[in-house]
C-alpha cells in the first residue's frame, strides 16, 4: 500500500476528531425555571448563575420565568436580584435634572434613596448565596424566596 492511500483515513480521522471537539461545547446547557418571592412569581429581575469553572451565566426573569444559557456542568451557585431600580424616586429640592441638589436645610448633598429590594441580600450575591442547583442531574430549578 502507497503512502498516498495511508494519507487519507489520517486526514479523515483527524477532521472527524476536531469536529467532534468543536462540536461537544464543553458541556454548556440552559437551566430554566421559576422565581417567586414568598410565594408569589418575581415580576422582574436578574438571575446569575456560577459554573464550577468560575464561569458566569445570566439570564432574565420576567413573570417569575427565567432560562440562562451557557451553563456548565455540576453544582452551581445561583443568585437572584430583582427588577427594583436604582434611581432615586424624586426628593424635595431634587429636580430631575438636578445631580448635585442640596437639602435647603442643611445645607449638604441629599443621599440618594434606593428603593428596597425584594431579595434579601444574601441570596442576591454570589459570594454569600446558599442557592445552588446541580446541573447534570436536572436543567430545570424552581426557587422560591422566603
Amino acid at each position: 500500500m502507497s503512502a498516498r492511500y495511508l494519507r487519507f483515513p489520517m486526514l479523515v480521522g483527524f477532521l472527524l476528531a476536531v469536529v467532534f471537539a468543536m462540536g461537544c461545547g464543553g458541556g454548556k446547557v440552559s437551566l430554566s425555571g421559576k422565581v417567586t418571592v414568598k410565594g408569589k412569581p418575581l415580576a422582574s429581575g436578574s438571575i446569575m448563575v456560577q459554573s464550577p469553572d468560575g464561569t458566569t451565566s445570566v439570564g432574565v426573569i420576567t413573570n417569575g420565568a427565567y432560562t440562562v444559557e451557557n451553563v456548565g456542568p455540576g453544582l452551581c451557585k445561583i443568585a437572584i436580584t430583582d427588577g427594583t431600580s436604582a434611581v432615586a424616586p424624586p426628593t424635595p429640592g431634587r429636580t430631575a435634572n438636578s445631580r448635585d441638589a442640596v437639602d435647603p436645610k442643611k445645607k449638604a448633598p441629599l443621599a440618594p434613596v434606593v428603593p428596597a429590594s425584594s431579595i434579601p441580600a444574601e441570596y442576591s450575591d454570589l459570594a454569600t448565596t446558599t442557592l445552588s442547583h446541580d446541573v447534570g442531574t436536572s436543567r430545570t430549578k424552581d426557587i422560591d424566596i422566603p
